[in-house]
C-alpha cells in the first residue's frame, strides 16, 4: 500500500527516525495532484486534495492517475470513497460516470462504471465497493486512470478521493481518532509462557530487555536423537477467525516456524506460500516474519482451541532470540498502537539485523571469566553477511569488566584474513563496568557493502564457554599469534575461535532521506564524469604523412619525443584484483571476464599486434620503506620493461592497510612512476586505484602522484560502493584449464565480481586516448 504526502510525493516506506505528520498520510492508490483533462474540459485544477473541473457541451472530464502494487489483482475487492458536488442540477446530462481509462484517454475492454452518481449542489459522501473482475474488466495493468466523465458544461468538485483495499476514507490522524479498537484482538504472547519441545537440554533464558533466548551446543548429554529443539505456544484459536502471526526474531542460521496439532502430532510448516501475508516472509533471515492462517485452513488441519500450537525450532548447534510474538485477528504486532499502524498504514519497517552473541549472557553468567591476554587486538562476529547495499549502524552492545574506553573500526576482511578498507574509526567510546548499549544512528555511521564492525578487545577481553555461557556465535579475533608474511602480503590475521567476544552490533536500512541523498550524489557523479570528458584528451597529437596519429611528449630535460597513440607493448601489474588464483583477477568467474581481459580485448581490437605482459606486484604493497619498494621494482618489474614499452597500467594501493606500509606511500607512488619512466620514457602510465581503501590518503596520494609525474589516474573506489559490483560467497571461479574453486569467505567475496570487473575496465578504457 502506498501513502502520499499532501504535495503528491510517493512514500513507500518510512524509517523510524523520519518525522511523519499523520494528517498527511493518506491510504490511497490515486494521485490527485497530477490530473489531466479528457476530451477537452474548459478548465481543471487540483489543490489540497480537492479537484475541480468544468465541462463543455458534450462529453468531457478528467483523468486521475492510479498505481496499484503487485498484490492487487482484478479480483481484489477495492473501495472508492469521495465527496462531491456540482454547480447546478439539470437534465439531460444529470449523471457523472467513474470509469477506467488509459493514459491516452482510451477506455479498456469494457465501459462498465465503477460508480455513477447524480448532480447535486449539496456536498455528498460516496462509498462503494469495487471488483474489476466482476465489472467485466479482463486486462488492466498496474498503472491506469480513473476517468470522471460528465456530459455538459457545468462544474464539478471532488474532495478526498480514496481508492484502496481497506476502505479508509480519511487521513491517518482522523482514522486513529475514529478507530474502534474492539474490532481486533491482539495476542501479545507472554514469552515466558513457553513449553520446551524436543531436546529438553536446550537452554532458555529470559533477558532483561524482555526477549527470550534459546540456545543449544550439542554434547553427549543431549537427550533428543533427532537433535531438534525449540519452544511452543498455544494459539488459543476461537475456531472462527483468521489469525495473523507475527514473529520478530534474530537467529544464528535458520529458524523453523510450524503449526503443530498436538492431537495428531502433525507439523505444518508456515513457509508455504498460502500462509504468507503480503508483507512477505524472509526465510533464514533475521527480522520480522508475518503469516496469515485462514480459519478454513486451520479447520482442515484439525486444529481447535486446545490442540493448536505455534512451534519455533532449530536443528543442531545454534540459537534464536525471540523479541516479540503476537497472534492477532488483524495484521500487526504485539500492541494496539503497532497493530493500528499496520491496519491503517501497512508501512513496512526498515530491515534490521543484529550480529554477534548478546553480551548480556556474559552479565548473567556466574562462571564467566574474562581473558584480556597480551597481544589481543580486535574482533568481530563471524556471522556478519555481505550486504549489497549501504546500511547504517544503529547500536552496539558491550559488556565490560571495568570502566574504560573502546574503539570501533569499520572495514572489510580480504582473502588473506586481513582487515582492509578501514574507512572509519570510532575512537575513545566510554563504557562503564557491566552492560553498555551505545546508539549511533544519529551519528550517521554508514557501513558500505562488504564492511563489518570491529571492536578493540585489549581491555574488555574474550570469554571461554562455560556451563552457563554457551558459545553459539563464532568469533573472528586478531591477536599477535597469527602473522602472515608470504612475501606479497603481511599483517596480523583474523582467525575463527569459539571464544566469546562481549560485543554485538545492529545495522538498519538507510532511511529515505539518506537514499535521496545517494541519488543526488550519484547524479552529481554523473555530472562530474561528463565534465571530466572535456579536459580528458589533453595530449597533443600530430599525424605522419601516412596519416598515423602520434602523441607528442617531452621529458624533464626538454627532449621532444613522439609515439604512436595506439600501444603495442603493454605491461600490467597489480594485486589480487589483477593476478590471483588461476592467473586472473579475483573474483571474476573466469579469465575472460576480469578487468584486464576486457582492457586487453579493447586494445587488441585497435591494434591486433599488441603484446601484453601481466603479473602480480603485491610485494611492492607489502614493503614498508622507499628502499624496499625500489628493490621490488628492480627485481620484479624492471626486467619486464624496455624502451619500447608504451603503456603501463598499475593497479596497486588496496593492500596499504597498516601504518608502516602507509608511512611513505605517497612518496613511493611518485617514485614508482619515475622508476618506470627511467626505463620506458615513452610509456603512457595509468594508475587504477582503489577498490579497498584502508586509509583516506591512499587515493589522494595516487592522484597527486599521477598529476605531478604526468600519469593518468583512474578512480574506481566508487564502483566498489555500488550495489551488485562485488562477488558473493558461493560464487564459482574457473581457470583456463577448467579447474574450479568456490568463493568461500567474505574476504574473497568482497572483491569485484563480473559486473565490478566490467565497470573497472570501462573506466580504464574511458581514460584512453585512442
Amino acid at each position: 500500500m502506498t501513502q502520499t504526502w499532501k504535495d503528491g510525493e510517493i512514500i513507500k516506506a518510512q524509517s523510524l527516525n523520519d518525522s511523519i505528520n499523520p494528517n498527511n498520510v493518506r491510504d490511497t492508490y490515486t494521485d490527485d495532484v497530477n490530473i489531466s483533462g479528457w476530451n477537452g474540459p474548459t478548465a481543471f485544477a487540483s489543490s489540497n486534495h480537492e479537484i475541480t473541473f468544468t465541462g463543455k457541451t458534450g462529453n468531457s472530464g478528467i483523468l486521475i492517475p492510479v498505481d496499484v502494487p503487485s498484490d492487487v489483482t482484478l479480483d481484489t475487492d477495492m473501495y472508492l470513497n469521495f465527496t462531491y458536488n456540482t454547480s447546478r442540477v439539470d437534465s439531460p446530462a444529470a449523471l457523472l460516470g467513474f470509469l477506467l481509462a488509459k493514459d491516452d484517454g482510451s477506455l479498456f475492454d469494457t465501459t462498465a462504471k465503477l460508480v455513477q452518481v447524480a448532480q447535486t449542489k449539496t456536498p455528498t459522501n460516496i462509498s462503494v465497493k469495487v471488483n474489476l473482475k466482476n465489472l467485466g474488466y479482463t486486462s488492466v495493468p498496474s498503472h491506469y486512470n480513473i476517468l470522471v466523465s460528465i456530459g455538459s458544461d457545468y462544474s464539478v468538485t471532488i474532495k478526498d478521493l480514496y481508492f484502496n483495499k481497506t476502505g479508509a476514507s480519511q487521513p491517518l490522524q482522523e482514522e486513529i481518532k475514529t478507530m474502534d479498537s474492539s474490532e481486533f484482538e491482539n495476542g501479545a504472547v507472554d514469552l515466558s509462557s513457553y513449553i520446551k519441545w524436543g531436546d529438553t537440554a536446550a537452554n532458555v533464558q529470559l533477558l532483561t530487555d524482555s526477549t527470550l533466548l534459546m540456545s543449544q551446543k550439542y554434547v553427549s548429554s543431549s537427550v533428543n536423537s533427532s537433535q531438534d529443539w525449540g519452544i511452543r505456544y498455544p494459539l488459543n484459536w476461537d475456531m472462527k477467525s483468521d489469525l495473523y502471526i507475527t514473529v520478530d526474531a534474530s537467529f544464528s542460521d535458520v529458524i523453523v516456524i510450524n503449526l503443530i496439532n498436538y492431537t495428531t502430532g502433525v507439523l505444518t510448516n508456515l513457509s508455504d506460500n498460502e500462509f504468507i501475508t503480503t508483507d512477505g516472509v524472509y526465510e533464514n533471515y533475521n527480522g520480522t516474519k508475518s503469516f496469515l492462517l485462514r480459519a478454513d485452513k486451520l479447520s482442515r488441519l484439525g486444529m481447535n482451541n486446545s490442540n493448536a500450537f505455534i512451534l519455533l525450532s532449530h536443528h543442531l548447534d545454534g540459537w534464536f532470540n525471540i523479541k516479540s510474538l503476537s497472534i492477532s485477528t488483524k495484521p500487526g504486532y504485539a500492541t494496539d498502537k503497532q497493530t493500528a499502524s499496520s491496519v491503517l498504514e501497512n508501512t513496512s519497517l526498515r530491515m534490521q539485523n543484529t550480529f554477534g552473541q548478546n553480551p548480556e549472557l556474559i552479565a548473567k553468567s556466574s562462571t564467566a571469566v574474562v581473558n584480556a591476554y597480551a597481544g589481543l587486538n580486535y574482533g568481530t562476529p563471524s556471522n556478519a553477511p555481505i550486504f549489497k547495499e549501504t546500511t547504517r549502524l544503529k547500536e552496539v552492545k558491550v559488556f565490560s569488566p571495568l570502566d574504560t574506553t573502546v574503539n570501533f573500526r569499520i572495514g572489510t576482511i580480504d582473502q588473506n584474513s586481513l582487515l582492509v578498507n578501514n574507512t572509519q574509526n570510532l575512537v575513545g567510546i566510554a563504557v562503564k563496568k557491566g552492560m553498555n548499549t551505545i546508539r549511533f544512528e544519529r551519528s550517521a555511521v554508514f557501513i558500505e557493502p562488504g564492511q563489518r564492525v570491529f571492536v578493540t578487545l585489549k581491555d574488555i577481553g574474550v570469554y571461554a564457554p562455560t556451563d552457563d555461557l554457551s558459545s553459539f556465535s563464532k568469533t573472528l579475533v586478531c591477536d599477535n599469534t597469527h602473522y602472515l608474511d608470504d612475501g606479497a602480503y603481511t599483517g596480523y590475521q583474523l582467525y575463527q575461535t569459539d571464544n566469546i567476544i562481549p560485543f554485538s552490533y545492529t545495522l538498519v536500512e538507510k532511511n529515505i532521506k539518506n537514499k535521496i541523498d545517494d541519488v543526488a550524489t550519484a547524479t552529481q557523479a554523473v555530472s562530474d564524469s561528463v565534465q571530466d570528458l572535456l579536459p580528458l584528451k589533453k595530449n597533443l597529437f600530430v599525424k605522419s604523412p601516412s596519416g598515423q596519429k602520434f602523441i607528442l611528449m617531452v621529458d624533464n630535460n626538454g627532449n621532444l619525443m613522439a609515439k604512436s597513440s595506439v600501444p603495442t607493448n603493454v605491461v600490467v601489474v597489480g594485486n589480487s584484483l589483477t593476478y590471483n588464483w588461476g592467473n586472473f583477477g579475483l573474483a571474476a568467474s573466469n579469465p575472460t571476464l576480469d578487468w584486464y581481459a576486457h582492457v586487453k580485448d579493447y586494445i587488441s581490437g585497435v591494434n591486433p599486434n599488441a603484446v601484453f605482459n601481466r603479473f602480480g606486484l603485491g610485494d611492492w604493497e607489502s614493503a614498508t620503506s622507499t628502499a624496499d619498494r625500489d628493490t621490488v621494482f628492480n627485481n620484479e618489474m624492471k626486467p619486464s620493461l624496455s624502451a619500447d614499452t608504451d603503456l603501463v597500467i598499475i593497479q596497486l594501493g588496496d593492500n596499504i592497510n597498516t601504518s608502516d606500509k602507509n608511512a611513505t606511500f605517497g612518496n613511493d607512488a611518485k617514485k614508482l612512476i619515475q622508476n618506470i619512466k627511467s626505463v620506458s620514457p615513452k610509456a603512457t602510465i595509468v594508475w587504477v586505484a582503489t577498490w579497498y581503501q584502508s586509509y583516506p590518503n591512499i587515493t589522494t596520494d595516487v592522484q597527486s602522484a599521477c598529476e605531478s609525474e604526468g600519469a593518468t589516474y583512474v578512480a574506481i573506489h566508487s564502483i566498489a560502493q555500488q550495489s551488485g559490483t562485488s562477488s558473493y560467497i558461493g560464487a564459482t571461479q574457473t581457470d583456463a584449464d577448467g579447474n574450479t574453486r568456490t568463493i568461500d569467505n567474505s574476504g574473497r567475496a568482497s572483491h569485484p565480481g563480473d559486473k565490478g570487473h566490467q565497470l573497472i575496465a570501462d573506466e580504464v578504457i574511458r581514460n584512453f586516448d585512442f
